[in-house]
């Protein structure tokens, strides 16, 4: 065999082309990516809607879309088996609980939501009047999913969880500053009370007796 002499080194252009080759093949099998993040004001207490969040196994209990949650294990690592009204499914995993910052998240392990490589964290802050809840996603979307279509039901999903929670806990304070007030039935139940008791003392029946009258009172028919 005989000696060739040394290689020639590729071109500068062969080399770019050979990148942009790979890099166009990476690109087509690597799946889109999006984020989310929907923030809403709360008029409660902060620590109060941080309880809520902070119990993993709550979700059912605002997010209207969750029927079911069973919680598996507890604090970091924790999993939730959800259900959903439609039939869904989805576990997830908590990965960060921090009660200094009022953050945390989580990751989903499964899901019959076309996505993949998806985490979710939540953060409450203070704010002039009550606090101000920020929930973010992100997430890679399965293959065969609009992405559009995908980034506009994690939104609706993450505003309906926003409400959920404000319902909760607006409500809760409502209840709590609304002063007890009589109402109708009430007063007529007063009403009513009064009006045997009355009756009753004029026929001598009751705890307050009156004098039993000498002859029938114009406009009123007795009993005997």
């Amino acid at each position: 065999m005989r000696w060739a002499g040394p290689r020639r080194a590729p071109s500068q252009t062969a080399v770019c082309q050979a990148l942009c080759r790979v890099g166009l093949v990476y690109a087509a099998r690597m799946r889109p990516s999006i984020e989310v993040t929907r923030t809403g004001t709360i008029n409660a207490a902060p620590e109060k809607v941080w309880a809520t969040i902070a119990d993993f196994g709550s979700a059912h209990t605002y997010f209207p879309s969750i029927v079911e949650c069973t919680l598996v294990g507890s604090g970091i690592g924790a999993r939730r088996h959800l259900v959903t009204d439609d039939g869904g499914t989805t576990i997830s995993e908590l990965i960060e609980l921090d009660d200094a910052q009022m953050a945390m998240g989580y990751r989903v392990i499964e899901s019959s939501v076309p996505i993949e490589d998806y985490s979710s964290r939540l953060v409450v802050r203070p704010a002039a009047r009550g606090c101000e809840v920020t929930y973010s996603s992100r997430c890679q979307v399965r293959e065969g999913t609009e992405p559009a279509d995908l980034e506009s039901f994690l939104a609706a999903q993450l505003d309906s969880a926003i409400g959920g929670l404000r319902e909760i806990h607006v409500s809760e304070s409502a209840k709590k500053a609304k002063p007890s007030t009589p109402t109708d039935d009430d007063d007529d139940e007063g009403d009513v009370e009064g009006d045997v008791e009355e009756l009753a003392g004029l026929f001598g029946v009751g705890p307050k007796a009156a004098p039993a009258p000498d002859g029938p009172i114009e406009g009123e028919q007795y009993a005997p």
